[in-house]
């Protein structure tokens, strides 16, 4: 069996929006939803106890992304959101193969070293620190392979929804075959957006 995670969600519908559009514009193939990774890897699930005990613990904190960050080097083409520390988050970390303290969202991380960095200085520009709630832990499991594409985050992302926040049709059918030029100016308006939102609870 796959190794399997506990992560954090936001929990407001505007950031997951938001942040699994750009996700899946830089890369179709992603397979899971915006999140920050915070125990494991596990081989079983825990409790039900233990997993209702690490989210009261959690229960309505704000997370503070607080900049754009990179891992460019040892061959990776690593994009993220960097958070700020979290106390009440740093109490139920445990990530067993990344020792580190060191909260963050993952945006991309693929094999195009030019996009990386584009995409990497196109979210750096007029970014403004943003917050979300988080509310619970939620169990993370790989999903089977047969069934993987199902999960894609592309099947998951509402497109028009999207469309009307970006005032330009984007269909599913197409992710695939934009140019990297498209991608990024789409993933510019975006960012804009995800860096003007409030702290909300929807």
């Amino acid at each position: 069996m796959n190794p399997a995670f506990y992560v954090v969600y936001p929990y407001s519908e505007n950031i997951r929006l938001l942040v699994n559009a750009i996700r899946v514009i830089a890369e179709e193939n992603q397979r899971t939803q915006v999140h920050i990774t915070v125990r494991g890897p596990y081989s079983k699930r825990l409790s039900q106890t233990k997993e209702k005990e690490y989210s009261s613990i959690i229960q309505g904190e704000e997370i503070h992304v607080k900049g754009v960050s990179n891992f460019f080097s040892s061959n990776q083409n690593t994009v993220f959101f960097d958070c700020e520390e979290n106390q009440n988050l740093k109490k139920i970390w445990k990530k067993t193969t990344y020792k580190d303290y060191n909260p963050h969202i993952t945006l991309y991380d693929g094999k195009d070293n030019v996009f990386a960095h584009e995409l990497f200085e196109i979210l750096k520009q007029d970014f403004k620190a943003f917050s979300f709630k988080i509310n619970e832990v939620s169990w993370l499991e790989p999903k089977n392979k047969e069934k993987l594409a199902l999960f894609h985050l592309k099947n998951i992302v509402d497109f028009e929804n999207l469309s009307q926040v970006l005032g330009h049709e984007l269909k599913l059918s197409i992710i695939g075959d934009l140019p990297n030029n498209e991608r990024l100016r789409y993933i510019s308006v975006l960012s804009k957006k995800l860096y003007n939102q409030k702290i909300d609870n929807e």
